[in-house]
């Protein structure tokens, strides 16, 4: 075979692999190290340069919110007024998530009032750069919500991580004194419909019970005729039993009448001739046993006439006092029914004028704290606001059982912050209440437990 053909055979060359070696790149390195080492030196002292002399510092303030909810729901005894569930939905404060309390720090809402509240310059920060400063996380498994402002300015950063937590609990305070002004505000208007809805049931019944054939009138006239109906009743047994004698007697007065034969025998003594002569007479004793029957028989006659006018006076009696009664059964059907109406309204302005309703002079110790709180009462339940010296304001909602009073106060800047129990005392005109208050909120500096002492002002 030839050069060529066995060149063919064997295909074309392969070339031989490159092979590196780590230890060459390792000694290039070793002789380079001086120029390495003043690269990274150079590297580090540009960014040292750039961050303190070039780019301004950022600083980072962090806040945490500790988030005390109030109960859900206010717990009352059932009493089946329609007006307990309607106050309940209406006095009942929002239930927010910890992920809520997070979306409304972060929202548009807070950030305006943040800029606002702080002077900050509108064509600077907007809440569009004011989010961007900000991040809020709520931490697992706690009521802590951390809050984190990136500025240049430490101190800006500082104000405005505080700002916004104060303008959160502002917002909160704000929306739930909307809803109690919202609750006092229907029950203002609920008693002003009551009432007239009262006078106008009153009205009503009265004009029911003036009416000539009235449920009294009627009472009246039931009760005459069914003591009317008795004594006829009565006459009629009597009668009855009268006529049954004098039947009894009629009925031996005939027997005896028909033994009796009417004419006699009799002998009499002839003067002229001095003879005996025999001959017929009336019998005396069947006359005076036709007499006596004769005489039953008119009696009777009359007994069965009496007899027969008080049974058709009986039957229509009985008819009378039967169109009576359905009268008197609807008619009192009816004022029954507005009776009941009135009572209704009446139990229901009983719920709306009270002894707790109206505006309350409030001394709390220690301290000293004096305010007003603005309470209103629905059945068991109470809603209301509040203001106290040196600028605390809010909202009051709680219970009334007996006269024990127990308020939860959701202030404007600091939430959930307390708990006031106490005894509801009537003197005359006077209403006061006195009992012990307890903190929920201890991290905001305020006293954890006291007293307070509360008097109603006279209602104009």
């Amino acid at each position: 075979m030839s050069p060529e053909r066995e060149a063919a055979a064997t295909g074309p060359a392969v070339p031989a692999e490159d092979v590196i070696d780590l230890r060459e790149y390792l000694r290039v390195l070793a002789r380079r190290r001086g120029v390495v080492v003043l690269c990274a030196l150079l590297a580090v002292l540009t960014a040292g340069l750039l961050s303190f002399f070039v780019l301004p510092p950022v600083y980072e303030a962090r806040t945490v919110l500790l988030v005390t909810q109030a109960t859900e729901k206010v717990q009352a005894p059932v009493t089946g007024r329609e007006g307990e569930s309607v106050i309940t939905t209406l006095t009942r404060l929002p239930a927010l998530t910890m992920n809520t309390y997070v979306g409304q720090l972060k929202s548009e809402t807070v950030a305006e009032r943040t800029i606002k509240k702080l002077g900050l310059d509108p064509n600077l920060y907007t809440p569009v750069t004011l989010a961007r400063m900000v991040t809020a996380t709520a931490q697992k498994d706690s009521n802590l919500i951390e809050l984190k402002v990136r500025h240049q300015d430490p101190l800006l950063a500082a104000r405005i991580a505080n700002t916004m937590a104060e303008e959160l609990l502002g917002l909160i305070s704000e929306k739930n004194q909307e809803q109690m002004a919202r609750s006092v505000q229907f029950l203002v208007d609920q008693r002003r419909a009551t009432e007239k809805e009262l006078q106008k049931a009153v009205e009503e019944l009265g004009k029911f019970d003036s009416e000539p054939r009235s449920v009294a009138f009627l009472e009246e006239q039931f009760k005459a005729l069914t003591a009317e109906l008795t004594r006829a009743q009565a006459d009629l047994n009597k009668v009855t039993v009268e006529a049954e004698q004098l039947r009894a007697g009629l009925a031996r007065l005939e027997a005896d009448l028909a033994d009796t034969p009417r004419m006699v025998k009799v002998t009499r003594l002839d003067p002229t001739t001095g003879r005996t002569l025999e001959g017929e007479d009336v019998n005396p004793v069947y006359v005076n046993l036709a007499e006596e029957v004769a005489k039953k028989r008119a009696s009777l006659g009359e007994k069965e006439a009496q007899l027969s006018a008080l049974q058709s006076l009986r039957v229509a009696l009985t008819e009378e006092l039967a169109t009576l009664q359905g009268e008197l059964t609807a008619k009192k059907a009816r004022r029954d029914q507005l009776a009941a109406e009135v009572k209704r309204l009446e139990e229901t302005l009983q719920a709306t004028g009270d002894d707790l309703s109206g505006r309350w002079q409030v001394a709390i110790e220690p301290g000293g704290l004096k305010g007003t709180f603005d309470l209103r009462l629905f059945g068991t339940l109470v809603s209301g606001v509040y203001e106290l010296a040196g600028g605390w304001k809010g909202s009051l909602r709680g219970t009334l059982v007996g006269n024990t009073v127990r308020l939860e106060r959701i202030d404007s800047q600091l939430g959930f912050v307390a708990v006031y129990t106490g005894r509801l005392e009537v003197r005359g005109a006077e209403r006061r209440i006195e009992g012990t208050w307890q903190a929920t909120n201890l991290a905001a500096g305020l006293p954890s437990a006291g007293t307070w002492l509360a008097q109603r002002e006279a209602k104009k």
